[in-house]
């Protein structure tokens, strides 16, 4: 069986497959006697991800299918591999925490159509280990650059101690979750959490610590609601102007900071344009986050630092093993080994059945 190596390339532009033509590409590979493919969704484009023995063959293959183009943006071996984790390193960042997991929705449907492999496989795993450092590593969520950090900011300049702050989180979506948690953990007098299937805000309050909203509530709790969090997922308008309008007047001018947590946004546009609302979307908190990009570097340091840890554990993990050939030798000799000694020494205790296999294994290896 011929070696293969890990191959990318990025396809953007005009002469990218469009999103629909994807299971088409997988479909073409697949019958050109590829075994193992990925295709990632990218705003741009994609990024494809293959096993192949020759990036020559791999070329062509790509120039056969409409619309994929020669393979500029090709890229081989731990580029390849960098490439993927830098995808999981987006996918990770607790910025982006209420976007869709692209990178895991191409590594279903690549299962479905049968094209994930051990050698895929493995790197994907690699992929997601980045991805959770990212989204758990405390020296990213924790950075003044961080959305969580600077809700908090803007949350005191407006409402100045939160000893003295109530806070509604509207759906259980991660991202709402993830600013909730922040807000409480710096002070927030009291949450109550609000879902249309009780059961989950109920699960979501317990987690947090929160209160549980009582069914057909919204009126009251926005009324009392000093910070409101949008995070329902689905994108609908689950908070309309009028809906605020109303907490407003009964509020007396008291100022409400609204954070839409939703990508995209969930809450009425309208509502922006009312008087006593501050209102946030990701957008707005992440510029507010990096000041103009000045801290931003930062962030993205300690991202690149984990993605190359990450190749240099891979690559330490492949040079101390053999290639794929030499782990079935190997394995043979060990099968091999393992049953001659079981049969020459059969009343042998575990440290003496050991001692001789090792012994055994280290003669057959030098021969």
């Amino acid at each position: 069986m011929a070696h293969k190596i890990h191959i990318s390339v990025a396809v953007t532009g005009p002469t990218a497959v469009p999103h629909q033509g994807h299971d088409a590409l997988m479909a073409h590979l697949r019958d050109s006697g590829i075994t193992e493919a990925l295709i990632i969704r990218t705003p741009a484009g994609m990024d494809l991800h293959v096993m192949a023995a020759d990036t020559n063959e791999f070329r062509g293959l790509l120039e056969e299918f409409p619309g994929a183009g020669a393979g500029d943006g090709m890229a081989t071996g731990t580029d390849a591999l960098r490439r993927l984790l830098r995808t999981a390193a987006r996918t990770g960042d607790p910025v982006l925490a209420g976007a869709v997991d692209e990178l895991k929705e191409s590594h279903r449907r690549a299962w479905q159509a049968g094209m994930i492999g051990e050698a895929l496989q493995d790197r994907l795993q690699l992929a997601y280990q980045v991805a959770r450092q990212i989204r758990g590593d405390s020296l990213l969520q924790d950075r003044p650059v961080s959305i969580v950090s600077s809700v908090v900011r803007v949350a005191r300049s407006i409402h100045g101690d939160l000893a003295r702050v109530r806070g509604l989180l509207i759906g259980t979506e991660e991202a709402g979750e993830m600013i909730a948690a922040r807000l409480l953990e710096s002070g927030l007098a009291m949450l109550v959490v609000m879902h249309e299937r009780r059961h989950l805000a109920a699960a979501l309050a317990g987690r947090l610590g929160a209160t549980c909203a009582e069914e057909g509530s919204l009126e009251a709790e926005l009324v009392h609601a000093d910070i409101v969090i949008l995070s329902a997922g689905g994108g609908d308008h689950n908070l309309t102007a009028v809906d605020v309008s109303k907490a407003l007047a009964a509020r007396r001018a008291r100022p409400v900071f609204l954070v839409d947590a939703g990508v995209p946004p969930e809450a009425d546009p309208a509502i922006e344009s009312l008087d006593d609302v501050f209102y946030y979307t990701l957008d707005h908190l992440e510029r507010a986050a990096f000041k103009g990009g000045r801290r931003r570097p930062r962030q993205d340091e300690a991202k690149a630092v984990l993605v190359e840890s990450a190749i240099a554990s891979f690559a330490g993990q492949a040079s101390d093993s053999v290639d794929m050939e030499g782990a079935g030798r190997l394995r043979q000799i060990l099968e091999q080994s393992r049953s001659r000694v079981l049969a020459e020494t059969p009343d042998a205790d575990a440290f003496e059945a050991t001692a001789a296999l090792v012994d055994l294994v280290a003669r057959e290896i030098d021969t």
